[in-house]
């Protein structure tokens, strides 16, 4: 059998420490691994994206995890910047939400992010997203 698989970089939109904690531990309870970087509200994640700032030299990720009740800059704004913008509109962004009827809604209505996800995020979920989006 092979070793872990690694799945890039992974940026992790998220202000609930707790939903941080599980979220790493549910993709670490698969076989796949990867360079978690947490930003805790949207301002943060766009200066991530944009790398401005802090982080000038951040890695372009792999994959978006962006909660949707986020602080400063909410959820649906980070997705519009990314969606709308001609470098970053590539990177699939997974929205984490916390209610069905959300989830529900969120999923029509535009900008559309790459998939909607409940929180917390099960192991198989993660490893899902991560074949779908980080994996050749």
């Amino acid at each position: 059998m092979g070793g872990p698989k690694h799945v890039g970089e992974i940026l992790l939109a998220e202000d609930n420490p707790g939903d941080v904690r599980l979220t790493r531990e549910m993709f670490e309870n698969t076989d796949l691994r990867g360079n978690y970087h947490v930003v805790t509200d949207g301002v943060e994640a766009i200066e991530f994206l944009e790398r401005r700032g802090e982080y000038e030299s951040a890695p372009r990720p792999d994959l978006v995890l962006l909660d949707w009740h986020f602080p400063k800059k909410s959820g649906k704004e980070v997705l519009r910047t990314i969606k709308g913008d001609e470098e970053l509109h590539e990177i699939p962004v997974v929205v984490l939400t916390g209610t069905q009827p959300e989830l529900e809604k969120l999923q029509s209505e535009p900008p559309q992010a790459d998939a909607y996800v409940l929180k917390p995020l099960e192991a198989e979920q993660c490893r899902s997203l991560a074949e779908e989006f980080c994996l050749d």
